[in-house]
């Protein structure tokens, strides 16, 4: 009997600690916080919406749409809407800022410009601040480089690096270049500078006007290698005053003590001079390539046996340099193309 009265007081002291505290109602997630759509589509999470390729000098726009609470919670007023960015290619065009929403039905619409002054990625973040919640949301445009180096036809993205060819030690070569504007608006040129290596320097070079759409704009490079090996320079094109940077490549040979041994009487090079074909003939030869004095390939064969014969009939009158070699030792000549 005790114990039966023991157990009903426990009970009503339980019942009466539950009813002195109640369970606290949940609150609304984020209330008042807003939503953002974009072209209907809810905008979660950090990814920036793409605005796509925008070519340079170009337009794009973004329009955000701005919605109440969509969980009926109290009113949302929009107090600010701030840009962070690098520079200051986007804008707010449109900005309902003290715009009041009560509810999810209601919505403002936010426009933001973007116009291309250089390329890369650009990225910006918008927030847009309310009296209960900051919503951020991020855009994204990509500017592609209208800027490439093209020499003997070949073009060579921003970046990359353009190989020139080889020269032989102590001696001086001019290489003439392009730039290429591959863009539908013209481009201004402020100025062309070399970098600090001395074996390039710059003979010719256009330092003010511009560039139209699709045309190029000449310049003359001239590489004195000091040394045997690979030299890198740089050449930059100023443009807007945005830098469009290009490594050279060059390589300083010596043909008569360094990597090439001059041909003996165990090989012969025939005809020399030729308006046609070339051949080599000696002991084995695993390896042969005929390259312009600004050291393009022009052709190359290996494995090809003791005889090896180039054709010179589809290029154009001039030096050039016949290489080779028997596994060992690599040989060379000049030979002229009548």
């Amino acid at each position: 009997m005790k114990k039966y009265l023991l157990l009903s007081s426990l009970v009503a002291l339980c019942n009466a600690f539950v009813f002195c505290f109640p369970a606290m109602a949940q609150p609304p997630f984020n209330p008042g916080m807003g939503v953002v759509t974009v072209n209907g589509q809810e905008i979660t999470g950090s990814a920036p919406i793409p605005l796509g390729t925008v070519e340079l000098g170009a337009a794009a726009e973004c329009i955000l749409w701005f919605h109440g609470d969509p969980f009926g919670g109290a009113p949302v007023t929009i107090e600010g809407i701030t840009l962070m960015q690098t520079g200051a290619q986007y804008t707010l065009t449109e900005n309902p800022t003290g715009a009041t929403l009560n509810s999810y039905a209601d919505s403002v619409r936010v426009k933001i410009g973007f116009v291309s002054s250089s390329p890369g990625t650009h990225t910006v973040s918008c927030l847009i601040n309310t009296d209960n919640f900051t919503n951020m949301v991020q855009l994204s445009a990509t500017t592609p480089s209208p800027v490439t180096l093209v020499r003997a036809g070949e073009a060579t993205a921003l970046g990359d690096t353009l190989w020139l060819g080889n020269v032989e030690v102590s001696q001086a070569a001019p290489f003439t270049i392009w730039f290429k504007n591959t863009s539908t608006a013209s481009i201004p040129v402020d100025s062309v500078r070399m970098g600090t290596n001395a074996m390039f320097s710059l003979l010719q070079a256009p330092q003010s006007g511009a560039i139209a759409s699709n045309d190029s704009a000449a310049i003359i490079t001239q590489f004195s290698p000091q040394a045997v090996g690979d030299q890198l320079g740089i050449v930059t094109l100023y443009s807007g005053g945005f830098p469009y940077r290009f490594t050279l490549k060059a390589t300083g040979i010596e043909t008569t003590t360094g990597v090439d041994v001059p041909v003996n009487s165990q090989w012969k090079v025939y005809p020399n001079p030729t308006s046609n074909l070339v051949s080599v003939g000696g002991p084995q030869v695993v390896w042969l390539q005929l390259t312009d004095m600004q050291g393009k390939v022009v052709n190359t064969k290996a494995d090809s046996g003791q005889a090896n014969t180039v054709s010179l009939k589809e290029i154009p009158s001039g030096m050039y340099l016949l290489r080779w070699s028997d596994g060992t030792t690599t040989r060379s000549e000049r030979i002229v193309r009548q």
